[in-house]
């Protein structure tokens, strides 16, 4: 686990300027610090930051082929590492480190591009070819390491974070209009586009080929929901059961203290209780609130006591006024998921005592744990439009977004949608007719030809299936999951040089659900079926029974009283006066977010927004 930097001039192949890696790196200290490594020739150059998980005495980077034409920066792990060394020592390779990362140069030499098929983890990495002038940038299936890069004149600078990506001058800083528009309406980036005029982020199960010709993008991987599972019941959760298994062996493997991250709810109680399966004793590590409904601490304990875990726990009085612009640096551009802040906390707590957690990431997007699921199958399958309709017509269309009135009409709209359109429509904070009260006539005409929630729209169409249940899981695991989730685990637990391993994630795992048949993950009234019928061999059944709460955050209860000053200076103070909202809008949002708890998450956003601002391009 790392951070890479670099830069390749393929066009004009001037030499990579003096001291940019070292600058890039030095932004990238806090996700490795245990080393740095740099590599430069010519036109081309990488850099590497460690932490230290896997093969300490060897595996310092960048790594080399035998006859040193290839060279690699990788960030991640390749749990399959072992098996993979077996059968390339077996074909005659010679491997010059026991790390995890090696593998993918000698595959390179055997396949080409064909590598990445080979290798089980996460990873972001960059290769680079000598003998054929040629960068890779590859990134794992499912997004769980980022990698930002700029296309500029003649080369590609590329980074872990978008704060190091900056120290290449021929970055510009200039915001991004169409991610905005975006950001607006879902409180995150979506890839492939970055708030930054000119910066992309290689998406997903994606490589991103650059050669004197040019760069191309080329697509690896995609989850299939065909042809479906028609077994019995049993038969599969006899096999998801092996998968699991499997997963967190693999993911067992450290050179260094694990432990796992321990909610109340079923997804990490089950991850866990494959971890003392597999290893015995485990530590878990666990972060409640002072806010009445947000303390999950009691579940969790009771779950570390059956499972009968070293189990640490601590309270959050959240200081969001003295981390949350180190927080924005980290994340580099606009993010808004406010679980950010209390996972942040959580890994300083962790990292304490272990170097690598694992946790329980992708349950909810691959057996349709969220209620957003329900509300939309509902809608769908016995949803009564003409009820929402009767109130929409009765209610006169006055008072803000979630007044009653105006719930009525987007419901109402909702349900004479397509199902795509629909969807899209549901798992928006700012859709477009909100962004028409709220924005200026200067932003709106410059983001008239968009459509927030494009890109989920796009994903739901595009999964190979008539399920309207697993349409919304590939929408969700094509861009809510790497988007939001799984950019708030990394930053959020790379801040403090902590690793994160997520066995609901492996590739084997999501595979095998994505072909489940809607039945095994939705019952019609709830999800997880099968996840649940597993969980029945390990864990107790107060478990099993409690209600999903998620990993929430009391953020109205906040921004009523003691962030209320801090979100006024940001929102009202600062960036109503950025051009990019109506005069007195904002103050109209503040005062619409003291009297409806529905308004939070939007003004978190919208914080986060002038924080962004300030730290990043006033900087």
């Amino acid at each position: 686990m790392c951070g890479i930097c670099g830069r390749y001039n393929f066009s004009s192949r001037e030499p990579v300027a003096a001291g940019l890696l070292q600058a890039m790196c030095s932004r990238l200290a806090h996700r490795g610090p245990d080393g740095e490594g740099h590599w430069q020739q010519g036109p081309a150059g990488l850099g590497h930051r460690r932490l230290v998980v896997i093969d300490p005495a060897t595996g310092d980077q960048p790594l080399y082929s035998e006859d040193g034409s290839i060279v690699l920066v990788a960030n991640g792990e390749i749990y399959n590492y072992r098996e993979l060394n077996s059968a390339l020592q077996a074909r005659g390779h010679q491997l010059a480190t026991a790390s995890d990362c090696e593998p993918i140069i000698h595959l390179y030499e055997e396949v080409g591009l064909e590598f990445v098929h080979r290798l089980r983890g996460m990873f972001a990495l960059a290769l680079f070819d000598r003998a054929r002038g040629r960068l890779i940038l590859a990134r794992d299936r499912l997004g769980k390491k980022p990698l930002h890069y700029y296309l500029g004149q003649g080369g590609i600078a590329f980074a872990s974070e978008l704060y190091a990506l900056c120290a290449d001058p021929e970055v510009p800083r200039e915001v991004n209009a169409e991610a905005l528009c975006h950001y607006l309406a879902h409180l995150y980036v979506p890839q492939p586009l970055s708030m930054l005029e000119g910066v992309g982020r290689v998406p997903p199960g994606h490589l991103l080929v650059c050669e004197r010709e040019g760069p191309r993008l080329v697509r690896y991987w995609q989850p299939r929901y065909q042809p479906k599972d028609t077994r019995p019941r049993a038969e599969q959760v006899d096999e998801l059961e092996c998968l699991l298994t499997e997963a967190v062996r693999l993911r067992l493997r450290s050179d260094v203290p694990l432990g796992a991250f321990l909610s109340g709810g079923l997804d990490s109680a089950l991850v866990t209780a494959f971890m003392v399966r597999e290893a015995g004793e485990v530590r878990t590590f666990t972060l409640g609130f002072t806010e009445e409904g947000f303390n999950e601490l009691e579940d969790a304990r009771a779950t570390a006591q059956a499972l009968g875990t070293k189990h640490a726990e601590m309270v959050v009085e959240p200081d969001a006024a003295g981390c949350l612009p180190a927080l924005v640096r980290r994340f580099g551009e606009p993010f808004a998921d406010a679980s950010a802040l209390p996972t942040y906390y959580l890994a300083q707590f962790a990292r304490r005592e272990v170097t690598v957690a694992l946790c329980g990431d992708g349950g909810d997007e691959n057996f349709a744990g969220y209620e957003r699921y329900r509300q939309f199958m509902r809608r769908w399958a016995e949803g009564k439009p003409y009820v929402w309709e009767a109130v929409a017509r009765l209610a006169p269309p006055v008072g803000h977004f979630y007044s009653l009135p105006r719930r009525a009409r987007r419901r109402w709209a909702i349900s004479r949608l397509a199902p795509e359109q629909a969807y899209a429509y549901l798992v928006q904070y700012m859709p477009r007719e909100l962004q028409r009260m709220l924005c200026s006539r200067w932003f709106l005409e410059r983001t008239s030809h968009l459509e927030p929630g494009l890109a989920v729209r796009h994903a739901f169409a595009g999964v190979d299936s008539d399920s309207l249940l697993d349409r919304a899981l590939g929408a969700d695991v094509a861009t809510y999951l790497p988007d939001d989730l799984l950019v708030k685990m990394d930053i959020t637990s790379m801040a403090w040089g902590l690793e994160s391993r997520s066995p609901l994630l492996d590739q084997e795992v999501v595979e095998f659900a994505a072909r489940l048949p809607a039945a095994a993950k939705w019952d019609g009234h709830h999800g997880k079926v099968i996840l649940r019928e597993l969980a029945a061999r390990l864990l107790p059944g107060e478990v099993l029974r409690r209600p999903k709460h998620g990993f929430s955050v009391p953020v109205d209860a906040w921004l009523r009283g003691p962030l209320a000053g801090m979100a006024r200076d940001l929102v009202v103070g600062g960036l109503s006066g950025r051009g990019y909202f109506r005069e007195g809008a904002l103050e109209r949002l503040l005062a619409w977010q003291k009297r409806s708890p529905g308004y939070g998450d939007l003004v978190w956003g919208l914080m986060v927004l002038e924080l962004w601002h300030r730290e990043i391009l006033d900087a």
